[in-house]
């Protein structure tokens, strides 16, 4: 009986664990590619999305509950 016989071998014949180096270039590809659109594309953030994300941040946190829009008196604030 020689040493080589109890040896452990993969199944698919190359070495094991050897797929790991295909799914990390896999999740980099995968990130460069959902990077690329908003680099490519031109972002529009003005004023209404910033209160809107405020009022939104606010409520999450449990800081606040407007009613209205910050600086309006007549728009409920059901979006945030």
């Amino acid at each position: 009986m020689s040493l080589a016989a109890g040896a452990p071998t993969s199944q698919a014949g190359g070495r094991p664990g050897g797929g790991a180096g295909v799914w990390a270039g896999l999740a980099v590809g995968i990130v460069l590619l959902r990077t690329a659109v908003p680099l490519c594309f031109e972002q529009v953030f003005d004023s209404d999305q910033a209160v809107v994300g405020l009022m939104a941040k606010h409520l999450s946190e449990f800081r606040s509950f407007p009613l209205f829009f910050y600086g309006q008196n007549y728009m409920l604030a059901v979006q945030a």
